[in-house]
């Protein structure tokens, strides 16, 4: 374990609270100089408020403390772009498996989550956006619930009026094969199954940059 891994466990950190009592702080991390985490709420992988309301004061105090212990934790959690994303495969909320090495020449967008954490929510919403932009034979997006079960899943996703079928629930390989440290993570993985995106909380319009530009790219390729 590294010593920044062992600082962030042992950091007093508190548990997200329900999204009403939420305490949102500007914040702009970049991991490894290309990813980053847009102004908003985080959470530990561990189930955590990174930032939690108190006074100005003790709040930015926090803030930089906290701040100090998570760069160099994000900064190794993020992928380089270009490097292989790790194989995993896991079930639906139906029972099926998924893998993503099955989905080799489609783009395909990971959100890594909870239904706990604030920040999730808005990241799920933004994801619907996409969702309905594109075809499921260019772009698959897969919604990643960590540490859930179904009946959770299925609550919260129909609490947010979403469809469920992009949800699968990780049975811990994808938090220990990606480094999960901050939720929400959004990932884009391209058709060759490398990673070209890795940040934290994204708006659909980034995202859509994003993919549309990826998309582009692979039509470059394929054309003589």
């Amino acid at each position: 374990m590294s010593s920044s891994t062992r600082l962030m466990k042992n950091a007093h950190l508190r548990r997200c609270p329900s999204p009403a009592s939420t305490t949102y702080l500007p914040v702009r991390l970049i991991p490894r100089g290309y990813g980053r985490l847009a102004p908003g709420h985080f959470c530990s992988a561990w189930g955590t408020q990174l930032f939690p309301p108190s006074s100005s004061g003790s709040r930015w105090k926090t803030f930089l403390l906290t701040l100090l212990l998570l760069v160099p934790a994000v900064s190794a959690a993020a992928f380089q772009p270009g490097e292989a994303a790790p194989n995993f495969t896991l079930k639906d909320l139906a029972g099926r498996d998924v893998s993503l090495a099955d989905l080799r020449g489609q783009l395909v967008v990971l959100d890594l989550g909870t239904t706990w954490c604030p920040g999730c929510r808005y990241q799920n919403r933004e994801l619907a956006k996409i969702d309905s932009m594109f075809d499921d034979s260019q772009v698959r997006i897969l919604e990643i619930f960590m540490r859930e079960t179904v009946e959770t899943v299925r609550g919260f996703l129909k609490g947010l009026d979403l469809p469920e079928g992009n949800a699968l629930l990780d049975d811990g390989s994808v938090q220990k094969g990606y480094n999960v440290y901050l939720i929400p993570r959004v990932l884009i993985i391209d058709g060759q199954g490398r990673v070209r995106f890795d940040a934290g909380l994204t708006g659909a319009d980034e995202i859509e940059t994003q993919i549309r530009a990826l998309l582009a790219e692979s039509k470059e390729v394929k054309e003589p």
